[in-house]
């Protein structure tokens, strides 16, 4: 398999010759081969084929009928798809890759149910962006965002304007946990992800970035201005200098501050609400006051506040913050309940450590790290640790047995422990609806006690700010095996329950109070987080 449209298939005895044509422009040739069952369907002058080992044969026909479904949407959208066919190859390594007019997934891959409605589009799109219209790399690789927002992000807004805003919150709260201010860098210097810092910078916050401009643009120019870049640099490489002046020119106004803080500049806004109060009456109608502070390095942005009424109606306003202290006032005719800053996280910003729950990313962040050895699980703990560690991406870290541990002063570093300590009492330092004992947990109201269950989950550190506690409860030694490789991949997280290495339960703590959410009770004004 090669990128355009193949020709035939000659069989010789042992020998196997194809013949294909490739009409359009490349920068270099990719190619795979294997014993493949292929199928192809055309569907209005498109190609869609699929190259699956026999034992995957079965697969075809969905991957070929959304496959044709995606490319003639998004064909509507940025233009006519590039190539002359699109392919989904089968990979023996479980692997994700996109080639021009083809990608390469692993058989473990292509078998999982979420993949067609995930991968696979974003594999597509990168046809448009990446493949068609290509990279400068000197400016930093812009695909990879603008791939997420017009596959990944736009299928979620499609679902519903709430799974939207989940994934633009999901987004914040990858780039509160995982990046700090000494491994940030600008989207100019992105090249490729390698690690999950790259990954959301590159990705998450890239996307972003595209979102903030398509608020700042409107909808119909910013759908028009991709279809410019598309039209314009097809088989080209392009910058994001590029990209700035296609949408500069379809706005018909300058975008230089917009393009320098968000794509040149590294960090992101740090923001809270401070000095709020209600006053007036039924009478006078209701005034709303305060301050949005911002921490330095400051930004130029536009914030949305929404005051909340006790008849169920929203008031909205936005207010422009480029000080440290920026004054606000909402007038409403009817009661205010609450005051909620960037509602629908729509400002991408670095989420306060109160608005974001403890999740499994806080540890694959972590940079210092203390290993805690339950006394049940002997030796083999260790390489229990060492293999979860591994695959966390995370390469420094401290080990001891929990006999080691002051329970009454727990040290001031994120702790992983691997297994539940007989004598370290750290039970309080969890929900109690976990409810854990050494041969059973309680999860969301489900008991789990088979030898094959296995609960992880991350709670905040007790007495450090910042900092969090990870726990890996096996209720038996050989029940951590099968499991151990999947964590990592549920890094948004905080709570999993595992049967027989099948994931059960997951889930997320709410936050229980935010500096951007005040709620007004009895006149006084108190913070709070969203239900």
């Amino acid at each position: 398999v090669t990128s355009g449209q193949m020709v035939e298939i000659i069989h010789e005895g042992h020998r196997t010759v194809t013949q294909w044509r490739i009409d359009n422009p490349l920068e270099g040739m990719s190619l795979s081969a294997g014993p493949y069952a292929v199928e192809q369907k055309t569907d209005k002058g498109i190609t869609a084929a699929t190259y699956l080992f026999p034992e995957n044969r079965s697969l075809a026909l969905r991957y070929l009928d959304l496959s044709l479904t995606y490319l003639g949407d998004y064909s509507r959208l940025f233009g006519s798809y590039p190539f002359d066919a699109f392919a989904v190859v089968e990979n023996f390594f479980p692997t994700g890759y996109g080639f021009p007019g083809y990608t390469l997934m692993g058989g473990t891959v292509l078998r999982l149910p979420f993949i067609p409605f995930t991968s696979l589009p974003h594999e597509i799109v990168h046809n448009w962006w990446g493949n068609g219209v290509r990279v400068d790399p000197d400016s930093g690789n812009w695909s990879e965002g603008l791939t997420t927002y017009t596959a990944d992000y736009r299928l979620k807004a499609r679902q519903s304007p709430e799974a939207a805003m989940d994934y633009r919150r999901q987004t914040m709260r990858n780039y509160a946990a995982l990046v700090s201010q000494a491994t940030d860098f600008p989207l100019s210097r992105f090249q490729s992800r390698t690690d999950p810092i790259t990954k959301v910078i590159g990705y998450d916050k890239s996307a972003m970035v595209f979102h903030m401009l398509r608020e700042k643009m409107g909808d119909r120019i910013f759908w028009r201005a991709l279809r410019d870049l598309y039209d314009q640099f097809l088989f080209k490489r392009a910058s994001w200098q590029d990209l700035q002046k296609v949408f500069e020119a379809r706005r018909g106004r300058p975008l230089d501050e917009f393009f320098d803080q968000w794509v040149y500049r590294s960090g992101a806004p740090r923001m809270r609400l401070e000095t709020v109060s209600r006053s007036g009456s039924p009478k006078t109608g209701y005034r709303v006051t305060g301050q949005l502070i911002q921490e330095k390095p400051l930004f130029d942005v536009a914030l949305e506040l929404a005051v909340q009424t006790t008849s169920g109606n929203t008031i909205h306003k936005t207010v422009q913050s480029s000080d440290r202290r920026t004054s606000f006032a909402i007038q409403t005719s009817e009661k205010p309940v609450k005051l909620i800053g960037d509602p629908g996280y729509h400002l991408f910003r670095k989420l306060d450590a109160e608005e974001v729950p403890p999740t499994i990313n806080d540890l694959k962040g972590a940079k210092a790290l203390t290993v805690v050895l339950a006394n049940r699980l002997g030796r083999t703990g260790v390489s229990i640790a060492k293999r979860l560690t591994r695959g966390m991406g995370i390469d420094a870290f401290d080990m001891i047995n929990e006999d080691d541990l002051q329970a009454a002063e727990p040290s001031a570093v994120n702790l992983l422990f691997i297994g539940l300590p007989e004598r370290a009492r750290i039970k309080p330092w969890f929900p109690p609806e976990l409810n854990l004992t050494s041969d059973s947990f309680s999860l969301s109201g489900q008991r789990f006690r088979q030898p094959a269950d296995v609960l992880f989950c991350v709670v905040r550190h007790p007495r450090h700010r910042g900092k969090s506690i990870g726990l890996l409860h096996p209720l038996s030694i050989q029940a951590a095996d099968p499991v151990i490789h999947k964590l990592p991949h549920y890094g948004r997280y905080s709570f999993l329950a595992f049967e027989s290495g099948q994931n059960q339960i997951k889930g997320t703590w709410e936050p229980e109070a935010s500096p951007m959410i005040v709620h007004f009770e009895n006149g006084n004004a108190s913070r709070g987080a969203n239900p």
